[in-house]
C-alpha cells in the first residue's frame, strides 16, 4: 500500500535513478535513458545516448545539465528538459565505473587511471 508507482522497463543493474527538478532520471545498460515524472511515474521520454554498453555510474546533475558516464569511458551531457537532447559526448578512452561529483562548477570524473576536472578556466 506504501508504493505509489512502480516502472517494469528498462532499470538499471547498478545506478541509482536521480531525481531532479520533479522528475525520475535512469541509464540502463545500452545507454537506455528513461525520463519519468517523479510524483506520478508517468514517462516522460526514453532513448538512446550515444554510448552504448554497461553502466555503473549512476546519472548526476550540474548547472542544469545531466551527464552519464558509461563503462566503456563516454561521458554524456544531456539537457534537463522535456526531450532526449544530447549536449555532448566525449569518450575518455578509459573505463568509468564510478559516479561522476559535480562541486561548485566543476565535475570531476574518475576513470580507471585517471582523476579528471572539467570547468571553465
Amino acid at each position: 500500500s506504501a508504493v505509489v508507482w512502480k516502472e517494469p522497463r528498462n532499470i538499471p543493474e547498478v545506478p541509482a535513478p536521480l531525481a531532479y527538478r520533479g522528475r525520475a532520471y535512469t541509464i540502463s545498460n545500452g545507454g537506455i535513458f528513461s525520463c519519468l515524472d517523479a510524483e506520478t511515474g508517468k514517462l516522460v521520454f526514453r532513448g538512446r545516448v550515444n554510448a552504448p554498453g554497461a553502466y555503473f555510474a549512476s546519472p548526476v546533475a550540474a548547472g542544469g545539465r545531466i551527464v552519464t558516464a558509461s563503462a566503456d569511458g563516454v561521458v554524456t551531457v544531456l539537457g534537463g528538459g522535456g526531450s532526449l537532447e544530447i549536449l555532448a559526448s566525449n569518450d575518455l578512452g578509459e573505463p568509468i565505473y564510478g559516479t561522476p561529483a559535480p562541486v561548485e562548477s566543476t565535475l570531476y570524473v574518475r576513470s580507471l587511471h585517471h582523476l579528471w576536472a572539467f570547468g571553465e578556466k
